[in-house]
């Protein structure tokens, strides 16, 4: 089982349990059924499918509650034989090539299983998922398209893109680990020191470790990465000091795809004026 000292590790156990016995429902509720999203609350309804990006979820918490379940238990029994039978379904969709969530799908389910194994044949599932996703690469644009159309781009495809990388360790194929290293949009977030970090986030405690953290949001926000203020240890920060933080627009948006606004931070006392910009 997990343990976690604290109380954070306690509400994490209660969350823990919790999660066990609200998919337990479900799949015994709805047998085979993957959940997409509820409406009024519910999981089955007659609203659209979309692409079905999330099936590999489900199965990757049953991998999760059999790993820490005491071995050889009829817990254990129950989620093994459960996280078998949503996973195997999804094999089929290696080759699925209306989608570009190969990494939602395969890393939460088959990668856990191969993990647990050692299977080859799990890795071979896991290696075509990532060669058909990397056939969505753009040499043009060094970018992974989505699956609506060549110029569209979705940012939760850079969250599906380890599994290219995991195809291309795997093989060895040179392509494939050029999609992950050297295409520079992609590259870029992973390639940032502490010296590339500014305001607050260049001197804070976490400054190695997070590296200010969101990289969209503090570049939305900022016009550049770096310096990210959608942070908690940031606000606790400046409250244990009767400060605040407030963003305030100084340029809106131009009106161009992906284009964004600029804003600037305002360190104020937490109730008063602005005292002073961050810059």
């Amino acid at each position: 089982m997990i343990h976690l000292s604290s109380d954070t590790g306690d509400l994490f156990e209660q969350s823990y349990h919790f999660a066990q016995k609200q998919v337990r429902k479900l799949v015994e509720k709805h047998a085979g059924f993957y959940p997409l999203y509820t409406q009024n609350g519910k999981w089955t309804h007659e609203g659209p499918d979309w692409t079905h990006w999330c099936d590999g979820f489900l199965p990757g918490m049953m991998w999760i509650f059999y790993k820490h379940s005491p071995p050889d238990t009829p817990e254990a029994n129950y989620w093994l034989e459960h996280a078998v039978r949503y996973t195997t379904p999804l094999e089929p969709r290696k080759h699925d090539h209306d989608v570009h969530d190969h990494g939602f799908l395969f890393l939460s389910s088959y990668y856990r299983w191969w993990r647990l194994t050692g299977d080859p044949a799990h890795r071979d599932v896991l290696i075509e998922a990532g060669k058909t996703l990397a056939q969505r690469f753009k040499e043009k644009g060094q970018y992974l398209r989505s699956f609506v159309a060549d110029n569209s781009l979705f940012i939760d495809i850079m969250m599906n893109i380890g599994i290219v990388f995991f195809a291309a360790r795997e093989t060895g194929d040179r392509r494939l680990r050029d999609i992950w290293e050297n295409a520079e949009p992609m590259a870029f977030n992973r390639r940032r020191t502490v010296e590339d970090l500014w305001g607050y986030c260049r001197t804070c405690y976490y400054a190695e470790t997070c590296l200010a953290g969101c990289t969209w949001t503090a570049h939305a926000l900022m016009g550049r990465a770096g310096n990210n203020p959608m942070c908690h240890h940031r606000a606790l920060d400046f409250d244990a000091r009767g400060l605040r933080e407030r963003l305030v627009k100084v340029k809106d948006a131009e009106g161009r795809s992906f284009d964004h606004g600029e804003f600037e931070i305002i360190v104020e006392a937490a109730v008063g004026e602005a005292a002073m910009a961050d810059g």
